[in-house]
């Protein structure tokens, strides 16, 4: 799913290798190259999202190399291994690589692969709005928090898993709205989107309808007076 070009001179961020091979993965330990320095999913192996995070996701030449130790995948997270543009969870455990392709046997080790890591729970993001007006010139707050989660892997997966990177929570919002918005960080070095017919400038940064409300309603809020 990741278009892979030239990244000459890059250090890899999970074994600091410096390449140079135009394929856009690792030479050393096949990783992609911009991947998203996240110690626990790259050193550890332990695939789980930080707190502020709501998905991890990068790339591997072949699926093997996944295995630098004992995979773990822990209650908190919900994993994805995507190739040929089909999506396999990777159920939550401890692996070693000959029992995890014995137990998900139609995986191809050899193949290039993308892996998704998401959380089991909705994310809150909280908003909080200040200085507001009723009708009647009275002068009222609002707060309230959305929980959000993957549902669409593979919809998430067209729109934002064109290059390796990470969804968090971003930077609070200005204008007197205090919040915390979605914000989707990609590698350093950026690759063309991958060939859709449309240009990166086409391409939607974000699909609404991709990360939905959890939690019921989508959310709780309150208005008062003050």
């Amino acid at each position: 799913m990741f278009q892979m070009f030239g990244f000459g001179g890059v250090k890899c961020p999970r074994c600091a290798h410096k390449s140079d091979d135009q394929s856009g993965y690792c030479k050393h330990c096949g990783l992609t190259l911009g991947a998203p320095r996240s110690e626990p999913v790259l050193r550890d192996n332990r695939w789980v999202p930080g707190d502020d995070e709501l998905a991890v996701y990068f790339g591997v030449s072949a699926l093997t190399g996944i295995f630098t130790k004992t995979l773990r995948v822990p209650a908190t997270t919900r994993a994805y291994i995507l190739q040929a543009d089909k999506a396999t969870e990777v159920p939550q455990g401890e692996y070693e690589i000959e029992g995890f392709f014995t137990r998900l046997n139609h995986l191809l080790r050899n193949q290039n692969a993308e892996i998704l890591i998401t959380r089991s729970a909705a994310l809150p993001v909280e908003f909080s709005f200040d200085d507001l007006h009723t009708a009647e010139h009275l002068k009222v707050s609002a707060r309230f928090t959305v929980a959000i989660k993957i549902e669409n892997v593979a919809a998430f997966a067209r729109h934002f898993m064109t290059v390796p990177g990470v969804v968090s929570i971003g930077a609070p919002a200005g204008g007197g709205i205090r919040g915390q918005p979605l914000d989707a960080r990609h590698g350093r070095q950026r690759r063309p989107a991958r060939a859709t017919g449309r240009t990166p400038a086409e391409r939607p940064e974000t699909a609404p309808g991709l990360l939905r409300p959890g939690g019921g309603a989508g959310g709780n809020g309150r208005a008062a007076p003050r």
